[in-house]
């Protein structure tokens, strides 16, 4: 809110000021209590320059700014080189929009993006094993980066560059007339794409641990590693042969204890040896 403060008191100060690039006419137009300024970045001259003109009289447009309004709002777009631009015009030389937008394209045109020609999509193919969605992508992303064209243009070029099998085939039996329906049509190819995609992973992934665990067989002559042992194993100190980590302290000597529990059908007694044990 304070930023908004400041950006309409510097306004109004600007309306004040006599020495403007503006007609008296422009000067004079009133503000709209409703009227807000234009929350876009400001332009430094880094940028292009089209674009920031589209997107101020996109907002202004949509909020039925007036023209003279819009003339003296958008100095306070402008920053740093640009800014300096703008108090450099010559005084009541400037009495619409449309002199102000072509004056400031004209001096920052430089940094206007250069765009492609539209038959520069025709270059953008799907790569062998690239994926389908992965072209889809970078085609999209090319399309942006091309001068104004038709949406049949696009969908031509976009169907003419799939490589696709499966794809192409349903291209064949079912042609889409629009870029939306395309993209609809390609969303159940892309799909089954990533579902193949996490398949493979977890194969792979599979794979791995057993030819790791192999190797570590391998290394061990199948023996276990005396290090081979769970976490808890470790924390308890025990050892790999030990069934319990605590024992009860007998008060008695180990042949007594066994007498007594001799007969007892927890007790398991180990048979008798078959050889001569006096050999």
């Amino acid at each position: 809110m304070a930023d908004m403060k400041h950006s309409r008191d510097a306004y109004s100060t600007r309306t004040e000021t006599k020495a403007s690039p503006f007609i008296d006419e422009v000067m004079q137009a009133r503000l709209s209590k409703r009227f807000r300024l234009p929350q876009i970045t400001p332009f430094t001259g880094k940028i292009d320059p089209t674009e920031h003109i589209e997107c101020f009289q996109t907002y202004m447009e949509l909020h039925d700014a007036l023209d003279a309004v819009m003339c003296r709002a958008f100095s306070l777009t402008l920053a740093d080189v640009a800014q300096l631009w703008f108090k450099q015009l010559k005084l009541k030389s400037v009495s619409t929009f449309a002199e102000l937008s072509d004056a400031f394209l004209t001096n920052f045109i430089r940094g206007k993006k250069k765009l492609k020609p539209p038959a520069h999509l025709d270059n953008i193919v799907q790569k062998e094993g690239e994926l389908l969605k992965d072209y889809i992508k970078c085609f999209n992303f090319e399309s942006h980066q091309v001068r104004k064209h038709s949406e049949e243009t696009t969908l031509n070029s976009i169907m003419q560059g799939v490589r696709d099998k499966p794809f192409l085939a349903s291209l064949d039996k079912n042609l889409p007339e629009t870029l939306a329906k395309f993209m609809t049509q390609s969303d159940k190819y892309t799909d089954v794409e990533e579902i193949r995609n996490l398949r493979e992973a977890a194969q792979n992934a599979k794979t791995l641990a057993k030819e790791s665990a192999k190797k570590e067989v391998d290394s061990t002559g199948g023996k276990k590693r005396k290090d081979d042992r769970t976490l808890d194993e470790l924390k308890s100190g025990k050892r790999p042969d030990q069934r319990f980590s605590i024992y009860t302290s007998f008060n008695k000597p180990q042949e007594q204890v066994l007498m007594e529990i001799r007969t007892e059908r927890f007790v398991s007694w180990p048979n008798k040896l078959r050889s001569n044990p006096n050999r």
